[in-house]
């Protein structure tokens, strides 16, 4: 067979079996393969549009035979992250991390708290991420010796595009300090999440959380690491109703009530706003402790400190 071919049984060499598409060499051509496994090119994509399996498509409508995480707008936002160490972080801040995946350049736009809004380019088959300094209202929960829930006014993270792209969020995205030598360079965790885009967010939610986790100091107090459940206002005036699995905190404002199993409470947000839902915890561990894999020693939770189920 020649160049770009190969040998198909029952009929020879072709360049492609039939049926197949793709977008061509360039990357934006639609092709068909015929009967007579040659392909069939069909006109070129536009400049509003993009070549995705053998079909042209408007840059930012997804496509309707994928179920996938790309979009052209995304939000993201910082969560309670009490292991990172407070002296150190700004070293390693929270990231967007946005990755292309056309032959083409894409603009694109991000805004929020900290970040420079401008129009950036984003390279063909490139990556681009865009740091945003910590809020301790929402990594630390206000206070780190009493974290309580909040609800933070336009601190999420807008992220919009020309195409349709991926995008994640870090906290933080390096695992390690630089530069750095000796002990102290680690960040502790780097929690990491796929952003899904606007257009594929929906109205009712079913939440998923790890239970409050309560470890033993070497001097002998409880430290917790409280549940949480955090929600982004996409839109102004949304209005948002909670119906708790567990108990969860107050805010320090009084904005946010303390909620007990089974409480249904309503917020209204606006865009970008952030409401961050922490499971209350007693100073105590009122169950028996036992040793962790690492030796430590940890309380198991309570079914109050847990708020898998909470409906949104």
């Amino acid at each position: 067979c020649g160049a770009g071919e190969r040998c198909f049984d029952g009929y020879g060499c072709g360049a492609c079996a039939p049926g197949a598409v793709d977008c061509g060499d360039d990357g934006e051509t639609p092709r068909t393969c015929g009967r007579d496994h040659r392909w069939r090119a069909e006109p070129r994509c536009d400049a509003s549009q993009v070549c995705e399996r053998g079909r042209c498509l408007v840059g930012c409508d997804p496509d309707p035979a994928a179920r996938e995480t790309r979009g052209c707008e995304f939000w993201a936002t910082q969560t309670l992250h009490r292991a990172l160490p407070r002296e150190t972080r700004d070293a390693t801040p929270f990231t967007v991390l946005t990755a292309n995946p056309w032959r083409r350049a894409v603009q694109y736009g991000a805004e929020g708290p900290g970040i420079a809004s401008s129009v950036r380019v984003l390279a063909a088959l490139g990556l681009f991420s865009i740091d945003q300094p910590w809020n301790p209202a929402l990594v630390d929960g206000g206070d780190p010796a009493a974290p309580r829930s909040v609800l933070a006014r336009r601190a999420a993270v807008r992220l919009r595009t020309g195409l349709r792209v991926a995008a994640w969020q870090y906290s933080p995205l390096a695992a390690q300090r630089t530069p750095c030598e000796g002990a102290g360079c680690d960040t502790a965790t780097g929690d990491g999440s796929t952003l899904l885009p606007a257009s594929s967010l929906g109205r009712f939610y079913v939440v998923g959380a790890l239970p409050t986790a309560r470890t033993r100091a070497t001097d002998g107090a409880w430290r917790a690491h409280p549940a949480f459940v955090t929600v982004v206002g996409t839109a102004a005036g949304t209005r948002v109703t909670v119906i708790a699995r567990g108990a969860t905190e107050p805010s320090v404002d009084g904005m946010i009530p303390s909620m007990r199993r089974g409480d249904r409470q309503e917020f209204t947000l606006g865009e970008g706003d952030v409401l961050q839902l922490l499971s209350a915890s007693s100073p105590g561990c009122v169950a028996t402790p036992a040793p962790s894999r690492d030796g430590a020693t940890v309380c198991p939770p309570s079914p109050d400190e847990d708020l898998s189920g909470t409906r949104i």
